[in-house]
């Protein structure tokens, strides 16, 4: 069983993405620091090279992810593995995972409360 390097967050964000097949849209349903899996009516093959163009929730820009590689396709979805952000991107996207990660960990009680029995 392969072991990922950064858990992944189901998710449902719009997505643009080109590259040498054209242009297209889909629906990111789960991301991660590195990667991302794409539901869309495309599917560019592996070993494709595309640009995306991911908008965020509550943020006017989208996050423009400038080289990512498919690695793998099925009729429905294909997975990325991001190769290039600019830094400032960079910055953002692991501010958004952090929220998801914050999001994911169960919660603990605090310190004035009792565990129940």
């Amino acid at each position: 069983m392969e072991r990922r390097k950064f858990p992944r967050f189901d998710i449902r964000l719009p997505v643009a993405f080109s590259g040498p097949g054209g242009a297209a849209e889909g629906v990111v349903v789960n991301l991660s620091r590195e990667g991302c899996c794409i539901a869309s009516d495309a599917r560019p093959p592996a070993g494709t090279y595309l640009d995306l163009r991911l908008q965020l929730p509550d943020d006017a820009s989208p996050l423009t992810i400038e080289s990512a590689a498919v690695r793998w396709a099925t009729e429905q979805e294909f997975g990325l593995q991001f190769l290039y952000l600019k830094q400032v991107v960079h910055a953002r996207l692991d501010v958004f995972v952090d929220a998801l990660e914050a999001r994911a960990a169960p919660q603990l009680p605090s310190s004035g409360e009792k565990d129940s029995p």
